[in-house]
């Protein structure tokens, strides 16, 4: 089971058609996300996938959006309040055979029989200060 302080959701993949189910499971968003939020299609999902009065209703609910990538990132950091932070992004949720890891996660990552495929590397954030 994953061991996580915050969860920063930054948008949605044009596949998604605006179904953004489990974006209530994070602590923060970016205002990207919540223009490509479509909410019939993510109720009518909720509806459908959940049982009245379960405890999944929360999965529709927006969290806090931010303006950039940048500043949703930074604030799921600076509130979970770890010194050491160990940071994992998944590109896209539908492909989890691929993804970033902090530096603090290498040796985890080794222990899971994880790959590296790619050498260390800065996130890299565009002058709107989005992900690159």
């Amino acid at each position: 089971k994953p061991d996580y302080k915050r969860i920063v959701v930054l948008s949605l993949t044009p596949e998604s058609m605006g179904n953004g189910l489990g974006i209530g499971l994070a602590d923060f968003t970016t205002e990207r996300f919540t223009k490509n939020f479509n909410p019939q299609p993510t109720w009518i999902n909720l509806f459908t996938s959940t049982e009245p009065g379960g405890h999944n209703t929360k999965e529709g609910m927006l969290p806090l959006a931010l303006k950039t990538d940048r500043e949703a990132i930074g604030a799921g950091l600076y509130s979970a309040m770890v010194p050491n932070p160990r940071v994992c992004r998944i590109n896209n949720t539908a492909r989890l055979d691929q993804l970033w890891i902090s530096e603090n996660l290498l040796e985890e990552a080794g222990a899971k029989n994880l790959e590296v495929v790619e050498p260390r590397e800065k996130m890299s954030f565009d002058p709107t200060g989005n992900l690159i």
